[in-house]
């Protein structure tokens, strides 16, 4: 038996399986999010959501892969513009970017009180400040647990997996993630529609963009069983 460069019993004198694996690697490293590790809120500006809630301008710090598929990757430093929803009386803390036109980005979500219905209905004034104020089409967010969380006074049971079925299948996710698939209205798990996306991602779609019936009937067929809403 032939023991090639990828280790697997393949007979491969020019490593080609090794070279495609390493390009594809590095192809998903590009196209990675810049991951941020510094955030400062910055200056207070106009709130168009009203309602008591804060909004400030701020920036983040972030690294990012450069480079090229067929050459070396370093990370890069680089500074983004961020913003912050607050609504300090029921520690609620929201963090936003608009990394392209109509496309934003939920960084992180802070509710330090186990609130469900109030952390609802804060979810319902970002859907308005992101769709109907803001004109964004989509929003990119991950059900992932911040690296500052605050630890929790019970078992924190977030990042447990449960399982649920769809018209497509079965599906395990964490419950983070179905968290969110319940309380953002029209969002939708990245994966069953891009297969460099993470397990953990989701897009949450504007109410304003319309689908056709047969991107309605796929959208819907990703969704639990007696889901509260539907495309």
């Amino acid at each position: 038996m032939f023991i090639g460069d990828d280790g697997f019993g393949v007979f491969d004198p020019f490593g080609r399986r090794r070279i495609e694996r390493e390009y594809r690697e590095k192809q998903l490293k590009l196209a990675e999010n810049p991951k941020i590790y510094r955030m400062k809120a910055g200056h207070k500006i106009k709130c168009p959501v009203g309602g008591g809630y804060i909004l400030r301008r701020g920036k983040a710090l972030a690294k990012k892969w450069v480079g090229s598929p067929s050459g070396p990757l370093s990370r890069e430093r680089e500074e983004r513009q961020i913003f912050t929803l607050t609504k300090s009386d029921e520690h609620f803390r929201a963090v936003y970017e608009i990394p392209v036109e109509q496309q934003g980005h939920l960084i992180v979500v802070f509710h330090t009180r186990s609130n469900g219905f109030a952390l609802k209905r804060h979810m319902k004034t970002l859907q308005r400040l992101f769709f109907d104020h803001l004109k964004l089409k989509s929003v990119m967010m991950r059900a992932s647990t911040p690296r500052d969380d605050r630890p929790f006074n019970t078992k924190d049971r977030r990042m447990d997996l449960v399982t649920y079925e769809t018209e497509a299948g079965t599906e395990k996710r964490t419950v983070l993630f179905k968290t969110w698939l319940t309380m953002c209205q029209r969002s939708v798990a990245t994966d069953r529609f891009d297969q460099t996306a993470g397990d953990d991602e989701l897009l949450w779609c504007s109410p304003h963009v319309e689908v056709d019936d047969e991107l309605r009937r796929q959208l819907n067929s990703t969704l639990p069983l007696n889901h509260p809403w539907k495309f």
